[in-house]
């Protein structure tokens, strides 16, 4: 019998618990990068600013497939942030926590990127970000609806993703899709299909794809609301 996409995925779920666990323990970054990614001093990043509204002093932000920590920091001198880290392993990475008693400065709930309207309501955030997490989701380009969704008018999302995960890990687990740069253009694709995303997505306003070191880097900003008249 044919195994679905989502039961291969389920069943990789497994994998990235061992990751964090030996990430929380210690074993996987040294000393000082883990102690700054816990701290709850942790500046907002600078490359994130230009893209909030100047008129927001209360900044939301959603962090998507964050983990059990969310690698965003909070700390931004004149405005308040709050930022939400979703993850469909929010449970068990609570255990995680537990187990090698770490409290982070942002505890992530449960929360799928094919849901997250259902979940948070429509333009609800400034700003989306999501790193290593929607190519291993079971839809990706559903993902990203959902996103542009609960961002506000005139907001921007940044993901940032390796090219050809699922190539190369076999199609194990939860790594189903691939995410690829052609000609500037970013390529959803696996053994089903090959799809230009932002062709199947509404409401972009405008859209960047480069190359940020070893990642695909997608910048997008949805469509600014109507000037009243």
């Amino acid at each position: 019998m044919m195994i679905s996409l989502r039961e291969k995925w389920e069943n990789g779920l497994s994998e990235e618990l061992y990751y964090w666990d030996a990430w929380l323990e210690g074993r996987l970054l040294n000393a000082e990068e883990r102690a700054f990614r816990l701290s709850s001093n942790r500046p907002f990043p600078w490359w994130v600013k230009p893209l909030i509204p100047k008129q927001a002093d209360e900044v939301r932000i959603l962090d998507v497939g964050a983990g059990p920590v969310t690698e965003l920091g909070a700390f931004w001198e004149g405005r308040e942030v709050e930022i939400v880290a979703v993850d469909p392993l929010a449970e068990p990475y609570g255990e995680l926590l537990k187990k090698y008693s770490v409290n982070p400065p942002v505890r992530t709930i449960n929360g799928s990127g094919e849901q997250l309207v259902r979940q948070f309501g429509e333009d609800a955030f400034h700003f989306v970000f999501a790193r290593n997490s929607l190519d291993r989701s079971v839809e990706p380009i559903e993902c990203y609806r959902e996103i542009i969704r609960v961002l506000r008018p005139g907001c921007s999302l940044v993901t940032l993703h390796e090219a050809n995960n699922g190539e190369k890990n076999n199609y194990e687990g939860v790594n189903q899709w691939n995410f690829s740069l052609s000609e500037q253009r970013l390529m959803v694709w696996n053994h089903t299909g090959n799809w230009e995303l932002v062709e199947q997505l509404e409401d972009v306003g405008s859209h960047r794809v480069e190359m940020d070191r070893n990642l695909i880097k997608l910048t997008l900003t949805k469509k600014a609301a109507p000037a009243s008249a």
